[in-house]
Parts: structure tokens; sequence; C-alpha cells
């Protein structure tokens, strides 16, 4: 990308662009002068900003959504007030869904068992190709959880904090010196699942504020 400052451009003050590259650079900045950016050999102008970031109708946008963001800022100057309403609406819906999924959970964990816990549903859905994890690695975390389970069943159905803290710290760093040795493959998702995992042990021995101290043993 090339960036020049236009001494002789006027436009429209405040009107500033934001966009993705198509080299996935992300780019955004407010121009003290007009200045332009060439991508792909086409000319792309900016103009100095000197509104607030509250009063300049701004949106990011990457090139496939462009057609979208210039809609919404149509929408947000034209038709503000339904774009509000069907926000709203949406942010209503969403909550609902998500109280719901709350309640499910917490129905869930009132009645999970530590054998439907060894069935690892939480995994079942990670599949052993790029960008998921290798096969190899999958199996050896299915079986740091099952030994793991099988260490705290045997503490009764009430075991002492310090006890399920020694099993559950050991699983998690298993799991950090596997993810090393695979080369980082622990991402957004995969996370999300073995927190879940993780959850799921805290409330099967009634030791629920381990799992704050088991995201802080992590390191993925």
């Amino acid at each position: 990308m090339m960036l020049e400052t236009l001494s002789n451009y006027s436009t429209k003050t405040g009107t500033v662009v934001r966009f993705m590259s198509p080299l996935g650079l992300y780019w955004s900045g407010a121009f003290q002068a007009p200045t332009a950016a060439y991508v792909a050999n086409e000319k792309l102008v900016f103009s100095p900003q000197e509104q607030s970031y509250a009063d300049a109708d701004l949106s990011y946008s990457g090139w496939t959504a462009m057609s979208a963001a210039a809609e919404w800022e149509w929408r947000w100057r034209h038709d503000q007030k339904a774009m509000l309403q069907e926000h709203a609406k949406q942010e209503a819906f969403s909550e609902a869904q998500n109280k719901a999924y709350e309640m499910r959970q917490t129905h869930r964990m009132q009645n999970l068992t530590w054998h439907e816990f060894s069935e690892l549903d939480g995994l079942s859905h990670w599949v052993p190709s790029p960008p998921a994890p290798p096969e190899l690695f999958i199996t050896d975390i299915q079986l740091l959880f099952l030994g793991a389970a099988n260490e705290l069943e045997k503490l009764g159905v009430k075991p002492k904090r310090k006890d399920v803290r020694a099993v559950l710290k050991s699983l998690v760093l298993s799991i950090n010196d596997l993810n090393s040795q695979a080369g980082g493959v622990i991402e957004t998702g995969e996370r999300e699942d073995l927190m879940e995992l993780i959850t799921d042990i805290a409330y099967l021995t009634k030791q629920r504020p381990l799992i704050e101290e088991a995201d802080d043993w992590r390191d993925w």
C-alpha cells in the first residue's frame, strides 16, 4: 500500500473511509490532510476527519462487505429510527437465546454424570484434518480427559478442593505441553470446547471456583 498527501483535494469534511485491503492489511485512520491510498493500482481518497467518532457515521468493511457498509451508512443517516428498532429487537432475541442456553446448561450440569462426561461429546465434532488438530493430538487430548475423569471419580461425590485442583492442574498443564508440541493447534473453537469440558469437571466435583484457576493455568 502506498499513501500520499493531497494538497489540492477537497471533499466533504468528516467522510472517512476505512477498509481491509486484499492483502489482509487492516487500515484505519483519521487524517489531518486529504490523503490517497493506492491498492491494486486503484486510488482511494481519504478526507480529513474533523468530527468525533459518534458523529462521523463511520463503518468498517472489507471489500466483500463494502456494499452492505454503504447501505448501513445510508440507513443510519436516513432511516435511523427503524435501524435502532431492528437492533433492539435483535438484542432482545439474542438475550432470550442466551438465557435459554444458560437454563439448558444449568439443567445439564445438575444432571451430568461421570459416565456421560466420559463420552466427551464436546470433542465429537473435531475433525483430524487442517486446520483442525491432527488425529494423534485429538486422541491424546481424549486420553488426558478420560484419565482425569477416572482419577476424580475415585475421589468420591464431594472431593476436597486441593485434590481436585491437583488433578485438574495436571490436566491443563499436560494440554499446554501437547499444544506446544503440536505447534499451537488449539484455536478459538478448540479452546471453547476444552474449557467447557473443564467446566463440566468443576461441576461434577462441586468445585466451580476452580474454573477460574484453570483459566489461569492454560497458555492456549
